[in-house]
């Protein structure tokens, strides 16, 4: 490289001897990639023509090189056109996937697929319209007297290679043009229709080997095609569908996936030895803090007074009750349900001091002595309680006659007896303690 010249030249240079670390080093330093030559060549038009500089087109594209860059003249245009003119493949491949126009023209009215085609390079010409066919494939096509087809028409047709692309006339609405060869490995057309100009006719897909039919509508020439071999519809109906302008899409059928539908909460079933664990699971580790939300008492619908310091005095558990009694029993069913009971050793003791109170309206009732576990001893003859099948499981929170013999799952309350608690299920009014919705009931057995 000589001393006069200027870093764009240098690069010009290094870019013809494909030296990549000048390239580069220049690049760094502010060099422009957009110097021409005399002929009008920028470095990467340059590189585009020769098949050997194709790592150097990499390299100038990361560079970031235009590929925009267009030579004027005859013979000139895009870097596209200068690589599809002398056949190189992979910098065709290259350009176009770095988004090189395929339909540009150049001074002389051609595209880089024109100039393929009049110096026969046939694989850079199946690239280009690969890369923007609608359909391309071979054809059957008739051609001979019409009294033929119906007697032989195996005489009458002929295998042809078909590409149904963009036109390059086209520049504001999309046109497309049918390009017909001899064979595919031919690069110049024998024939190209312009499908705007001609009028087709739908194959009747009902036949064994339907038949599409283009009509020329100022020659009046007929065209008639038929798929690759008998019997292949897809192929005809994917030809029929680009020659309309359709993109012909590939339904992929998918295996049916199984959903697993989730049933309402309220309809789930749970094995009943689960129920019954989560059931006595839930009694056994019942917060204490359940007491203080517990609303006034009223037992077998007898109303008692609410003398909560009289009720203190007279009891006979350890420490005093939560509330005292009220006459709540008086409203109806459908209104809010009686709170959640105490827990076991509480529920004991005001049981307890509820059955020692005399009433005169009631028969005596059979006491039994109540040994709390979890409560320090009593006084002799001070605890009484229920019965054994009271002790462990109480009184029905929604009718107050029967014993509370069914467990609400998921929550896991001993909230009433077995009838109420199934109407209560059906009603879906949820557990009569806090709400919850009842998945099943379970019954509960003492021992």
């Amino acid at each position: 490289m000589g001393g006069g010249q200027s870093k764009e030249e240098q690069l010009y240079q290094a870019v013809q001897h494909a030296n990549h670390t000048a390239v580069k080093t220049l690049r760094r330093d502010g060099t422009s990639l957009e110097w021409t030559d005399k002929d009008g060549r920028t470095p990467l038009i340059l590189a585009c023509t020769r098949s050997e500089l194709f790592d150097m087109v990499i390299t100038l594209l990361n560079l970031g090189a235009s590929i925009k860059a267009f030579r004027p003249g005859s013979h000139g245009g895009f870097p596209l056109h200068h690589a599809a003119k002398r056949g190189l493949d992979k910098t065709v491949i290259l350009l176009l996937s770095r988004g090189a126009d395929p339909l540009a023209v150049n001074d002389d009215g051609q595209t880089p697929l024109d100039m393929a085609r009049s110096r026969g390079h046939v694989s850079v010409v199946r690239i280009i319209e690969d890369r923007m066919c609608l359909f391309s494939g071979v054809l059957r096509e008739i051609s001979g007297p019409g009294f033929l087809e119906a007697l032989a028409p195996q005489w009458v047709t002929r295998k042809v290679w078909a590409v149904v692309m963009p036109s390059a006339q086209a520049r504001r609405l999309p046109r497309y043009e049918l390009v017909i060869y001899q064979s595919p490995k031919v690069s110049l057309p024998r024939i190209i229709i312009a499908l705007s100009k001609v009028q087709i006719e739908e194959p009747n897909f009902s036949l064994a080997d339907p038949v599409m039919i283009l009509t020329d509508r100022s020659s009046k020439t007929r065209f008639k095609f038929l798929s690759e071999f008998e019997g292949r519809k897809p192929q005809l109906e994917k030809f029929h569908r680009a020659c309309k302008g359709i993109p012909y899409q590939q339904v992929v059928v998918c295996p049916p996936v199984r959903k697993v539908s989730s049933p309402p909460h309220s309809k789930t079933e749970i094995p009943e030895d689960v129920a019954l664990a989560m059931a006595i699971n839930a009694s056994i580790h019942s917060p204490p803090k359940a007491a203080k939300r517990r609303g006034p008492l009223s037992r077998n619908r007898w109303s008692l007074d609410s003398d909560n310091s009289n009720s203190t005095s007279n009891s006979s558990c350890w420490g005093s009750p939560e509330a005292g009694p009220s006459r709540a029993t008086s409203l109806p069913l459908q209104q809010s349900p009686s709170p959640p009971p105490p827990p076991y050793e509480q529920r004991t003791r005001v049981e307890s001091f509820w059955q020692t109170r005399p009433v005169a309206t009631k028969p005596p009732v059979r006491n039994v002595p109540v040994k709390d576990l979890s409560a320090p001893a009593a006084p002799p003859g001070a605890g009484t309680g229920g019965t054994g099948d009271e002790k462990a499981s109480g009184q029905c929170v929604v009718c107050w006659d029967a014993p509370a013999r069914g467990v609400c799952i998921p929550c896991g309350h001993l909230a009433g007896c077995m009838n109420c608690l199934m109407e209560i299920k059906e009603k879906t009014w949820g557990c009569p303690v806090c709400r919850t919705s009842i998945q099943q009931v379970v019954k509960v057995f003492t021992v």
